[in-house]
C-alpha cells in the first residue's frame, strides 16, 4: 500500500512538472507539429530557356504549397540538355512579358501565401543585356616591349589583348577603357627585379600608346597597363537573355544592376515588402581569372593600404620585386583589396538597395573556394556576414564532395544572421534518388548548422511533356514529374520540422577558430569535404565556429571569461591557426580578450602581413607577443597567465579542454557506435535542443551523454512530430544520460527543458524510509515498479 501511494505522489508530481512545461510551450510544439511557411523548404524553380505559360505557373505553385513547401527562388535558366529543341527560347528575361510571368507568379504565390525570391540575372552570377560598358565587369590587362639606352626611344606599346567578349568599337579599341599605367624596369630572364626604386612610372610620357622616353643604358622592359571589359557573360543564360556580368567592385554597377530589376518589376520603396516577392538572389561568384581592377581600385587601395600601387604591378604578372618576401606583401595588400572592394561594393551595396525595398538579398558568397580563388577572391566569412541570407550548397553524389555548409553556418553564427541557407541536394545524377538518400545529407547539414533549405531545383515542368517531364542538367529532381511526388509532404514536413527547431535558440560551441587573415580565404579551404569538417585537436564531442579578423576587432567581448558576440554565442576559448603572421590590430585586440580573462590557444606570432610600416609594425608586434605568451614556448611550458585570462601553446584543444575538466557536450557511451552518431546542440531561455542523427544505414542504440544540468528531457520526432516525455535517464556529475534508439539514417531531437533540483528529485518525508529520496525520478520511478512486481 506504501508504494502505491508513494507512486501516485510521485506521478502527480511529475504530471504537474510537464503540465507546467507543456504550458509553457504549447506554441512551440504546435508550431513543430505544422511549421509556417518561413520553416519550410524553398526550391530554385527553373524556367528552363524562359519558356513558361501562366496556366502552368499556377499548376507548380499549387502542387508545391500542397505538398509542404514554403517558397520558390524564380530562375530563368538556359535548357542545357534539349534535344531537338524541344524546350523553346522563351522571352527574353525582365522584358516586358517575363516580367509579366513573374507579376502572375507574385499574385498567384500572394493567393496562395508563398515566398518568392528571384536570381537577380538570367542564368548567374549578376548581370544582364542592360550593362552598358562601363558598368561591366573589367580587369586589368598588359602588353610588354623591351627598349634599349641611352637613346632616345619613341615606341609603340600595343594596346593589351583583351577576351573575344570585349565590346569594340569601329576602331577595334573597346567601347570602354581607362589608361592605368606604363612602367619600365630593368629587363631580367630570370624576371628579378633587385630594387623597387628602379621601376619607374611613365605614363605622363605616353599618349595613345605611343612612349617618348631616354632611358638609361641597358635593357628596359617596358608594360603598359590598361583597364577595361573582360567580356565575361552571364552562365547558362536562356536563350534570349545573355548579357555581361556587372562590375562587381563598382558600387555604382551593383545599385544600376539591382535598382534595373526592381524598377521592372514596379516595386516600391518600404522597409516592409507588400508583395510576396522577399528576395534578390545572387549565384555562386564565379568571376573571370585575371587581374582584378576597377575605376577606382588604386583609389581605394591607396586609402586601405597607404601606399600606390601601381609601380609594384609587375608582381601581378609574375615578376618578383626585391625578393619573395616582399613580393608576397604587396600581393597580400593586394588580394585583401580586391575582396574588401567586393564585399563593399556588391554585397554590402547590394542588401542596403534590397533593403530600401524591403527585400533581403540571398547569396552564394562564400565559395566554394580552392582551387578556384579567382572565381571568388573573398574573405567567405566577411563575404557572407554582409548578406541578407548567406547560402551555401552541399552536392549529393558528387565526386568532388562539395559540401559548403560549416563555413555557412559560422558566418550566420559570428554575424548575427538567423539564416544557415544551402543549395541543397545539387547533383548529377538524375532521377535515382529518393527521400531516404536525400534524408542522410541533409542531416549532415542539418548537424553543421543548416536550417533553411533551398533545393535545386524544381524544374518547371508542363503536364503535356509528361514523366519525367524537363530538367535543367543539375540538380535533384523534385517536382510534379517526380514518380514519388505524390507521397513528398511527410517528408517536407521532416525538413520543416528541423529547420524550424533548429532556428530556435542560438548555437552552442566551446570553441571559436580564427582561420587567419587573407583573401581569398575558406573554410575549409579546400572544398573536397567527405565529412563533417572538423578543426585539429578537437575532439568529438564538442563543436565550433570559424571566425576572422572582422569580427575579432569588432564583435569580440568577454563576459565571466567567455568570449561573446554581441547576439549572445559564446565561446570559451579563441584558437589561433598554426601560421605565423598577424595583423598587428589582431592582436592589440587579443590583449584586451586575455587581459579581460579570455582563453587563447595557439603559436606566438611572429611577423605582420602587408607592405605598409611592416618592418615597424612586426617588432611591436613581437614586443607584445612576448610579453603575452610570456616564458610559454610550446613545448616545456605549454600556458601562461596574462592579466585575468590565460595563453595555451602546445596542449591540444581536447587536452585543455580535458584538463579544465570540461565534459564533451554530447558523447556516447559505446564506443563501437561513437562514430555512428552526429549532433549539433542550441541553447535558448529556458531549454536546450540538441539534434542527433545516425550517420548509417543499421539501426544504433546507445546510452548518450548530454552536458546539460537541472532539465528534464524530451524527444521531440520530427519524422512525425511527436514530443515524447523522456522518463528513463541519469543525473550524472556534468549532465545527463539517456538510451537514444535510431533506425537506419534516423535523427531525434533531445530537447531538455530546465528546472530547479526540486522539479527532478522526489523528496516526500512520509516515504523517507523506504525509498532514497535523492534518487532521480527516472531511477525511483524504475525501484518502484521492480518493487511493485
Amino acid at each position: 500500500m506504501a508504494i502505491c501511494k508513494y507512486l501516485a505522489a510521485l506521478f502527480v508530481i511529475f504530471s504537474m512538472t510537464y503540465q507546467k512545461v507543456a504550458a509553457q510551450n504549447l506554441d512551440w510544439r504546435r508550431q513543430f507539429v505544422d511549421p509556417g511557411k518561413e520553416y519550410r523548404p524553398h526550391a530554385y524553380w527553373d524556367w528552363l530557356n524562359g519558356a513558361v505559360s501562366k496556366n502552368g505557373l499556377t499548376h507548380d505553385l499549387e502542387e508545391a504549397k500542397a505538398k509542404g513547401l514554403g517558397g520558390f527562388l524564380i530562375w530563368d535558366v538556359q535548357a542545357m540538355i534539349n534535344p531537338d529543341s524541344m524546350i523553346p527560347g522563351g522571352p527574353p528575361f525582365m522584358g516586358d512579358e517575363s516580367v509579366g510571368y513573374i507579376h502572375h507568379a507574385m499574385a498567384e504565390s500572394k493567393r496562395l501565401d508563398f515566398d518568392l525570391g528571384l536570381v537577380c540575372a538570367s542564368g548567374w552570377n549578376a548581370g544582364g543585356s542592360w550593362v552598358t560598358p562601363e558598368m561591366a565587369g573589367k580587369n586589368l590587362f598588359f602588353s610588354e616591349e623591351v627598349v634599349s639606352g641611352p637613346q632616345e626611344v619613341k615606341q609603340k606599346i600595343p594596346f593589351p589583348a583583351t577576351p573575344p567578349g570585349c565590346p569594340k568599337a569601329d576602331d577595334g579599341l573597346p567601347v570602354w577603357y581607362e589608361n592605368v599605367a606604363v612602367l619600365a624596369w630593368p629587363e631580367a630572364k630570370d624576371k628579378h627585379i633587385a630594387d623597387h626604386t628602379r621601376i619607374i612610372n611613365l605614363s605622363d610620357r605616353c599618349k595613345d600608346g605611343e612612349l617618348t622616353w631616354n632611358p638609361p643604358p641597358g635593357r628596359w622592359h617596358l608594360a603598359r597597363f590598361v583597364c577595361t571589359n573582360n567580356g565575361q557573360q552571364l552562365i547558362s543564360a536562356s536563350l534570349n537573355s545573355n548579357g555581361p556580368f556587372i562590375d562587381f567592385l563598382d558600387p555604382e554597377a551593383t545599385r544600376f544592376h539591382f535598382n534595373y530589376i526592381i524598377k521592372k518589376l514596379g516595386l516600391s520603396k518600404g522597409k516592409g515588402s507588400k508583395t510576396p516577392l522577399v528576395s534578390l538572389d545572387d549565384d555562386s561568384m564565379e568571376l573571370f581569372e585575371g587581374i582584378q581592377w576597377s575605376k577606382k581600385f588604386r583609389k581605394w587601395f591607396q586609402q586601405q593600404h597607404g601606399y600606390d600601387p601601381l609601380t609594384w604591378l609587375p608582381v601581378l604578372m609574375g615578376w618578383t620585386i626585391e625578393d619573395s618576401t616582399v613580393s608576397n606583401r604587396f600581393t597580400y595588400d593586394y588580394k585583401k583589396s580586391v575582396s574588401d572592394l567586393l564585399i563593399e561594393s556588391h554585397y554590402k551595396k547590394g542588401s542596403e538597395v534590397c533593403s530600401d525595398y524591403g527585400l533581403q538579398l540571398a547569396a552564394e558568397a562564400g565559395g566554394p573556394g580552392l582551387p578556384f580563388w579567382n572565381t571568388c577572391p573573398v574573405d567567405a566569412l566577411k563575404a557572407l556576414g554582409n548578406v541578407s541570407i548567406p547560402r551555401g550548397e552541399f552536392w549529393l553524389g558528387n565526386p568532388r564532395n562539395l559540401f559548403l555548409v560549416k563555413e555557412i553556418a559560422s558566418a550566420s553564427h559570428i554575424y548575427g544572421k538567423p539564416y544557415v541557407d544551402a543549395e541543397s541536394w545539387t547533383t548529377w545524377r538524375r532521377w535515382r534518388d529518393g527521400p531516404f538518400t536525400c534524408k542522410l545529407l541533409v542531416d549532415r547539414a542539418f548537424c553543421e548548422g543548416l536550417n533553411k533549405i533551398t533545393y535545386h531545383s524544381f524544374a518547371y515542368s508542363p503536364e503535356e511533356f509528361g514523366n519525367p517531364g524537363h530538367g535543367y542538367h543539375a540538380g535533384i529532381d523534385m517536382n510534379p514529374r517526380t514518380t514519388w511526388w505524390a507521397k513528398a509532404k511527410p517528408f517536407m514536413d521532416y525538413l520543416s520540422r528541423c529547420c524550424y527547431m533548429l532556428r530556435q535558440g542560438l548555437f552552442v560551441a566551446d570553441v571559436a577558430y580564427y582561420y587567419g587573415d587573407k583573401a581569398p580565404n575558406f573554410w575549409p579551404y579546400y572544398h573536397d569535404v567527405p565529412e563533417k569538417p572538423m578543426i585539429s585537436g578537437l575532439g568529438a564531442g564538442y563543436d565550433y565556429d570559424v571566425v576572422n579578423t572582422d569580427v575579432i576587432l569588432n564583435r569580440m567581448t568577454v563576459k565571466q571569461g567567455k568570449i561573446m558576440l554581441p547576439d549572445g554565442v559564446s565561446y570559451r576559448m579563441l584558437v589561433l591557426p598554426d601560421q605565423k603572421t598577424m595583423p598587428l590590430e589582431v592582436l592589440l585586440k587579443l590583449r584586451t580578450l586575455v587581459a579581460a580573462g579570455a582563453t587563447i590557444i595557439g603559436p606566438k606570432p611572429l611577423d605582420v602581413p602587408g607592405m605598409q610600416e611592416y618592418k615597424s609594425r612586426t617588432a611591436e608586434l613581437r614586443e607584445l607577443a612576448n610579453k603575452m605568451w610570456g616564458d610559454c614556448n610550446g613545448t616545456t611550458i605549454k600556458y601562461h597567465q596574462y592579466g585575468k585570462g590565460t595563453i595555451v601553446w602546445g596542449y591540444t584543444l581536447q587536452e585543455w579542454l580535458k584538463k579544465l575538466s570540461i565534459a564533451p557536450d554530447f558523447n556516447c557511451k559505446s564506443v563501437e557506435n561513437l562514430s555512428s552518431l552526429d549532433y549539433i546542440h542550441r541553447e535558448l531561455k529556458g531549454s536546450d535542443i540538441y539534434f542527433v542523427r545516425n550517420k548509417t544505414a543499421k539501426e544504433v542504440e546507445a546510452d548518450c551523454f548530454f552536458r546539460v544540468k537541472e532539465s528534464v528531457p524530451q524527444l521531440w520526432d520530427p519524422s512525425e512530430g511527436t514530443v515524447h516525455n523522456q522518463f528513463v535517464y541519469q543525473l550524472e556529475k556534468n549532465g545527463i544520460t539517456l538510451p537514444i534508439v535510431l533506425p537506419p539514417g534516423g535523427s531525434v531531437f533531445v530537447v531538455f527543458e530546465h528546472h530547479s533540483a526540486s522539479d527532478h528529485f522526489v523528496s516526500l518525508e512520509k516515504t523517507k524510509g523506504e525509498y532514497d529520496s535523492s534518487l532521480p525520478i527516472a531511477q525511483v520511478l524504475s525501484v518502484g515498479a521492480n518493487a511493485a512486481a
